[in-house]
């Protein structure tokens, strides 16, 4: 029934939990191959792709998704693959040259046919106040979100089984290894004017505590590691 009913669909209780939530989203690995959905080498046809409808319409996901990853690229043991790529089969016109399968080009015309980019053009954000709606009108009201409480996380480490006890004061332990070669220090990078002012816009207290136009980040002089702080 999930197929053809988004109430019976796993995505039915994202929706319902995420619906007012006012952070956008990213969806990882979608795209089902098995059972109604499964295709088999040469994979005539490809996959349906029936979830990009469901990210896209507003009374779905659309208001919360900000973007999905389908699986995946390259074939593999699993089949997942959109195209063989180069080597993959024992063709000799495979060698060199990547083949797009079906199922990518399925999945190419689901995105043209769902395709919601345009209601959005000139929805740069122009200042704190910026809001979705703003651009584009919304089906569910969205909150503005907040850290949990201290007591909320206990309650939660509680709830799951966590026996130790959460510290936002201190920084985690250096991982191993980190202490020479490419991971001993961080690359300088430059953060634009928009990135920033963005930024900015999200700072609260005790979770940022400064932001600057260029950043870098030093190695530990302890021999340990290395550390950094923003």
């Amino acid at each position: 029934k999930g197929k053809d009913n988004f109430r019976y669909s796993p995505y039915w209780t994202i929706h319902k939990q995420f619906k007012h939530f006012s952070k956008p989203l990213i969806f990882s690995e979608f795209g089902c191959n098995l059972g109604t959905f499964m295709t088999s080498c040469p994979f005539v046809g490809g996959r349906t792709w029936p979830d990009v409808k469901t990210f896209f319409k507003d009374h779905q996901l659309g208001e919360i998704l900000s973007g999905a990853i389908a699986i995946e690229f390259s074939m593999e043991s699993n089949e997942y693959g959109l195209a063989l790529t180069p080597g993959f089969t024992s063709d000799a016109a495979n060698k060199d040259s990547t083949y797009l399968l079906d199922s990518y080009f399925a999945l190419k015309r689901e995105f043209e046919a769902h395709n919601v980019s345009e209601r959005w053009d000139g929805a740069e954000i122009a200042g704190c106040s910026w809001l979705p709606s703003k651009a584009h009108k919304m089906s569910y009201k969205h909150r503005p979100s907040k850290c949990p409480s201290s007591k909320e996380v206990k309650n939660m480490f509680k709830e799951k089984g966590i026996k130790s006890q959460p510290n936002y004061a201190e920084l985690p332990p250096t991982p191993s290894g980190t202490s020479w070669g490419e991971l001993a220090s961080c690359a300088k990078y430059e953060v634009s004017a928009e990135l920033l002012d963005e930024a900015s816009c999200h700072k609260s207290s005790g979770s940022i505590s400064s932001i600057s136009s260029s950043s870098s980040c030093n190695s530990s002089s302890s021999g340990s590691g290395s550390s950094s702080s923003s």
